[in-house]
């Protein structure tokens, strides 16, 4: 549904303006985090109080798109920390379950790559292996890989699987034609 006044896909009626998240923001200053928190009790009155406390230490000068960095305390990963009764919850975490309830995915992969961001439309449940893949580390990296170092297709027949390591089949006759050679050599002398 597009917002009348911003065009976006923010509103939940057609053609609304005052419902839009992009134009007046996810309306999770409303939220309150102990219904939200399957199997952890939270007085309600206390969880009310950590939801105020928790959108103040939230930056979110930038307008409802931009990223919303945490002000609080950061770990030293990047990732924001908030303590809520007993249980100290990633913030980014906790600003989803606060606007859309329990997270159903393994993890949330934050789309904006910026780990102090508390915007959740700049987060989307995924799988631990999507969020891996997703990433820069040299997991994302050897899975985007097309060729080998050497400049060979990593596909179809070419490519085996050693552990779990995806690896070149012309590479690996051609050091195995070398270690023969090698090898040859040694019993001769």
């Amino acid at each position: 549904n597009l917002c009348q006044h911003c065009g976006g896909s923010g509103a939940s009626l057609p053609g609304s303006h005052n419902d839009c998240v992009y134009c007046h923001g996810t309306g999770v200053e409303e939220a309150e985090v102990g219904d939200a928190q399957p199997g952890y009790d939270v007085a309600p009155d206390e969880a009310s109080r950590a939801a105020e406390q928790f959108w103040t230490k939230v930056d979110r000068s930038g307008g409802p798109r931009a990223c919303r960095p945490w002000t609080g305390y950061i770990r030293p990963r990047g990732y924001g920390r908030f303590r809520v009764g007993k249980k100290t919850w990633r913030v980014h975490r906790l600003a989803w379950v606060l606007t859309h309830g329990p997270i159903w995915a393994e993890t949330l992969d934050h789309l904006c790559r910026n780990r102090r961001c508390c915007n959740p439309g700049h987060l989307e449940p995924v799988s631990v292996r999507e969020n891996v893949l997703r990433g820069v580390g040299l997991s994302a990296e050897a899975a985007r890989r097309t060729c080998c170092v050497h400049g060979h297709p990593l596909l179809g027949s070419n490519v085996y699987l050693y552990g779990n390591n995806r690896r070149c089949r012309t590479c690996n006759r051609k050091r195995a034609k070398e270690y023969r050679s090698r090898s040859r050599r040694c019993l001769k002398t």
